[in-house]
């Protein structure tokens, strides 16, 4: 069940992340305060670009203290913008 919330201020972005989160089986946080009323270009822009940080950091190994690499651990994520 997600228990995350996503508000990007652009509708068709929501229902896209919302489809996203659950057909990748991933969760995450969306809350973004752009500046929509002047354009939602820059506002989507901005999401995608922190949902790619989001993921090249859930998936990017963490060193042990030995030495050996090994995934990072990440069961939520949230982007704030």
């Amino acid at each position: 069940n997600p228990t995350t919330s996503i508000n990007s201020g652009v509708e068709l972005m929501n229902v896209l992340m919302t489809e996203l989160r659950f057909h990748a089986g991933i969760n995450f946080t969306i809350d973004c305060l752009g500046d929509t009323y002047i354009d939602d270009h820059h506002t989507v822009e901005d999401v995608a670009i922190a949902l790619k940080r989001m993921g090249a950091e859930a998936v990017a190994p963490s060193q042990t203290h030995d030495g050996n690499m090994v995934p990072r651990p990440c069961p939520q994520h949230h982007i704030g913008i």
